[in-house]
């Protein structure tokens, strides 16, 4: 774990260093906001300005690099500035040295590129373009001035069911029009949905993202790809014949976590909790005490259904489900509001 960390770091060390940027590190997370810089006072704060402006002149040609955001296993983000723009703030996500040299990766990365500068809807992450830049490869993105659901999670713990469900509606309405555009998604989960200020939620990583193949099958590169806590039973076993449907259930694995504050399934290893995927039944009376509305209960059932044709078979299917419940509780609140 340490030698992971270590080479981890490294990496990060080396794409600062080409991009000529030393400046502090700052929160993990794809999308995670950069630290806010800390107080300080006589020499420390004439160092810590002149290292913001060393970290502004270097830059990739048309960027000003302002710091790191995160990294994951095969990329690193950084916040910058588009010059030509008026200093538009975008996101550089940058893939890894050794990961360019694979080129299964590197063709994984460029398909997410091509994936996010075509699409545009309002809860996709947008693209801007691709380049190289000293033999780094590097997307372009719009910035997301928000938090992750995950990371809303881990500060406030569960979300209050409406929230919650306001935000599998944009998700589901992003999912709708991609699959529109004949892909699956294949990564739902909470690390990958931002939510901005002002109540937007963004769908982010189509790095896992696969074109569906006619007869409802799908191309396949690796034997399962997504992330186990939130993997559909299907993707868990490998199968070759997933659809949309897969998608639903991982989002209903992410509803799960934001109305329970808690994972689905947990385990010791990724195989233990991807066998509880395909083999267990969720544990409905704990769902049950900890308070969960009866219609949000059978949303997560249907949309986690082991059998996929028990599941909801579009992400507008689903959506309408949703929508009709909350018309009824507007409908029983404005009756109340009229005794």
């Amino acid at each position: 774990m340490q030698e992971s960390r270590r080479r981890l770091r490294t990496t990060s060390s080396i794409i600062r260093a080409r991009l000529g940027f030393t400046g502090s590190k700052a929160a993990a997370g794809p999308y995670a906001r950069p630290e806010k810089d800390a107080k300080v006072s006589g020499k420390s704060a004439s160092k810590s300005a002149s290292s913001g402006t060393a970290a502004r002149r270097h830059s990739i040609p048309g960027f000003s690099i302002v710091s790191k955001i995160g990294s994951g296993g095969t990329s690193i983000v950084f916040l910058a500035e588009e010059i030509h723009r008026n200093a538009r703030k975008v996101a550089l996500k940058v893939l890894m040295p050794q990961k360019a040299l694979i080129p299964s990766e590197l063709e994984k990365f460029r398909d997410e590129a091509n994936l996010l500068i075509k699409f545009r809807h309002p809860n996709l992450v947008r693209g801007y373009h691709y380049a190289q830049y000293r033999g780094l490869h590097y997307l372009v993105l719009e910035h997301l001035n928000g938090k992750s659901v995950q990371e809303i999670i881990k500060e406030k713990g569960a979300l209050p069911e409406m929230d919650a469900l306001d935000i599998i509606l944009q998700v589901s309405d992003a999912l709708d029009y991609i699959e529109k555009q004949g892909i699956l998604h294949r990564d739902i989960k909470p690390e990958n949905i931002v939510v901005l200020k002002d109540g937007t939620a963004k769908l982010c990583d189509l790095g896992y993202a696969q074109k569906i193949v006619a007869g409802g099958g799908e191309e396949f590169n690796e034997v399962t790809s997504g992330t186990a806590h939130y993997m559909s039973p299907e993707q868990a076993m490998g199968k070759t014949n997933i659809d949309i449907r897969s998608d639903i259930y991982s989002l209903g694995a992410t509803l799960y976590h934001m109305v329970m504050g808690e994972l689905p399934y947990a385990g010791t290893d990724n195989m233990e909790v991807m066998a509880k995927h395909v083999l267990d039944a969720l544990n409905s009376p704990l769902i049950k005490n900890k308070g969960m509305s009866r219609h949000v209960h059978y949303f997560i059932e249907r949309m986690m259904a082991k059998d996929v044709n028990m599941r909801y078979s579009t992400p507008k299917e689903l959506s309408e489900d949703i929508y009709e419940h909350l018309r009824g509780i507007y409908s029983i609140d404005h009756r109340q509001g009229l005794k």
